[in-house]
């Protein structure tokens, strides 16, 4: 859950931008807005302590001990002698993460996971820069892009230990990318500025009116819903990635995976504007579609993921390897009760002090 509240806070500065933006258009002054603030960030080196278990693995006991006792005492968890020192640590040998590509079952898992940050990446920043071609006021739009985040977010907590990993992504990126498709229809068929009806069946005998008062009203709408669900989406991934890769790549495979999501970044403002290529109605409405059908598919192949709520997880490849399989399918629950004292860094204690 910390992990997507921290997110909230990429949103306050998306509302801080757009706020600036809006009151200083000096290009200069306003990057001097953005930056200064930055400095705070040099006080984190004396805030934010260091990763008991990055320590663990340096050897570096004492000071993975004195955190994780200071976690505890934080957490009100009462804990009896050492919980490191002293005891027999198993650390995992440490592997590279491109020793994940040498297994079939790895690739194949890190493939589908890497195609999903790039296409969330590309339909988060996508959607931002494309608002500006959809008319009205250009701030008013990136205020409101940047305040749905807050719903998506909250939501995303809400029901991320409810349903699960992997059906709650798939959801959210079918549901953000239908959204994004469907601008395709009120840009082809809407009259802007004018009231008009659309006829879908829905059966033989039945159907349903759909009315809109005006062509970018209806689409600024779904492409809120689809910044909705990118922004929800990235809450997911951080976590759903974190969970899926072995202990001993996790961290590699973390910074490898937000690294391959810049090619979306990278990718979003191009796909922007290919309205100013394509003309006509289809042009406008092209970007959006390609965001769109992305994360259709992004969604899919997230189906071929394991879920991992709930679930022992992996801390060896050969662990990596195995997961998702039925034999070696064990719920947290059940290594709660086969685990009765510390046997290791990653016993329960130590858990439960971390947590």
């Amino acid at each position: 859950m910390t992990g997507i509240s921290i997110h909230m806070f990429f949103t306050v500065g998306l509302l801080y931008l757009a706020g600036v933006g809006a009151l200083v258009r000096n290009w200069q002054y306003l990057q001097l807005a953005v930056a200064v603030p930055c400095v705070v960030y040099v006080l984190y080196w004396w805030v934010i302590p260091e990763s008991p278990r990055w320590l663990l693995t340096q050897g570096r006991l004492e000071e993975a001990e004195e955190i994780v006792q200071r976690i505890a005492k934080v957490n009100g968890v009462k804990v009896k002698g050492n919980l490191i020192v002293g005891e027999k640590n198993d650390i995992p040998k440490g592997e590279k993460i491109w020793h994940v590509f040498g297994y079939c079952v790895l690739f194949i898992r890190a493939l589908i996971l890497f195609f999903n940050w790039i296409v969330i990446a590309m339909d988060y920043y996508g959607v931002t820069m494309h608002i500006g071609n959809l008319g009205g006021d250009f701030y008013l739009n990136q205020f409101i892009l940047a305040i749905v985040e807050f719903p998506a977010k909250i939501s995303t907590m809400v029901l991320l230990n409810r349903i699960g990993r992997q059906k709650l992504h798939f959801l959210i990126m079918i549901i953000g990318g239908a959204a994004l498709l469907c601008t395709i229809f009120p840009v082809l068929y809407g009259k802007e500025g004018k009231a008009y009806f659309h006829l879908f069946r829905i059966s033989t005998i039945n159907y349903i009116y759909i009315f809109a008062t005006k062509l970018s009203s209806l689409t600024l709408v779904l492409s809120i819903i689809g910044k909705m669900g990118s922004a929800a989406a990235f809450g997911v991934i951080y976590i759903y990635t974190a969970e899926l890769y072995p202990t001993v790549v996790r961290n590699g495979a973390m910074g490898t995976s937000s690294c391959v999501a810049r090619f979306g970044g990278m990718a979003a403002p191009y796909i922007a504007s290919t309205s100013d290529y394509v003309s006509g109605k289809f042009g406008q409405a092209l970007p959006l579609v390609i965001f769109g059908g992305s994360s259709v598919m992004a969604g899919i192949l997230t189906l071929f993921l394991p879920e991992t709520l709930h679930r022992k997880l992996p801390e060896t490849i050969q662990d990596g390897i195995e997961f998702g399989k039925k034999k070696h399918d064990i719920s947290t629950f059940d290594v709660t009760l086969e685990t009765s004292k510390p046997s290791g860094v990653y016993n329960s204690s130590y858990e439960a002090a971390e947590l």
